[in-house]
């Protein structure tokens, strides 16, 4: 497999935890917003090129929630969706 093909693979299996775990917007379920953390997801690819911990990419996730989308959340789930990140990429 080309780099270029599992780095798409790789974007797309972070923004599936990102929305099943994370979604702080709340649209998990509507195809249309099937590329809402695409940019989060980006991000969080670039932390795990760098060997970022869980607690490195919930930081990010979390401030994201408040500087891009202006929400405020208790940072749980920003927690669970990069302790599973994180996870994946350390069994593969």
């Amino acid at each position: 497999m080309s780099d270029r093909m599992s780095q798409k693979t790789r974007l797309r299996t972070v923004s599936r935890v990102l929305m099943q775990h994370w979604d702080p917007a709340g649209v998990r379920g509507v195809p249309q917003a099937a590329d809402e953390y695409d940019d989060a997801a980006r991000a969080v690819l670039s932390l795990l090129r760098a060997n970022a911990s869980v607690a490195e990419i919930a930081k990010r996730l979390r401030r994201y929630e408040h500087e891009d989308m202006g929400l405020e959340t208790d940072g749980g789930s920003a927690m669970r969706a990069a302790e599973i990140i994180v996870n994946r990429r350390d069994h593969n």
